[in-house]
């Protein structure tokens, strides 16, 4: 039970993993979502760093697609630190709109529409958390699309 800075850090710290026998869709959503991000950051100053990093997105995010479960129900130990309450849909549609924002790839635009409604991405709960992007992806959404619905959900 320490919650301090990772260099003070002195106790065992076992790693994790996920794969398609135990997935994790918050887990790869929300790291593809980062690493399209970098790739729009690095694109100018180091365009192969920005390419690999948009790979490493790009297969993230099918995963956590394809391969849809709530990583602590995988990797049990989790639910006692960082319980996945929202579920995944909020991270799939962060995942996807930041796809969108770093490729400009329609079909990234078009899975983010679906998750707005299939997960209830319009509602936001309580703010922006490890466990919720509702309403990053809601900013995401109202920047991108000029559909009322988007701008309304962020106000």
């Amino acid at each position: 039970d320490y919650w301090g800075r990772p260099e003070d850090m002195t106790m065992p710290r076992p790693s994790m993993k996920i794969d398609t026998e135990a997935p994790g869709s918050e887990l790869a959503a929300e790291t593809a979502a980062a690493l399209a991000a970098a790739s729009i950051i690095f694109t100018e100053k180091d365009p192969d760093y920005a390419a690999e990093c948009l790979k490493v997105a790009r297969d993230l995010f099918a995963f956590a697609d394809e391969y849809r479960l709530m990583y602590h129900l995988s990797i049990t130990d989790a639910a006692n630190f960082y319980k996945s309450f929202n579920g995944f849909g909020d991270e799939l549609g962060w995942g996807a709109m930041w796809l969108y924002k770093a490729t400009r790839e329609e079909q990234y635009a078009e899975m983010a529409k679906t998750y707005w409604t299939e997960f209830d991405i319009h509602y936001n709960g309580y703010g922006f958390s490890w466990d919720n992007k509702h309403s990053g992806a809601q900013i995401l959404f109202a920047q991108e699309f000029p559909d009322q619905e988007y701008r309304d959900a962020v106000e």
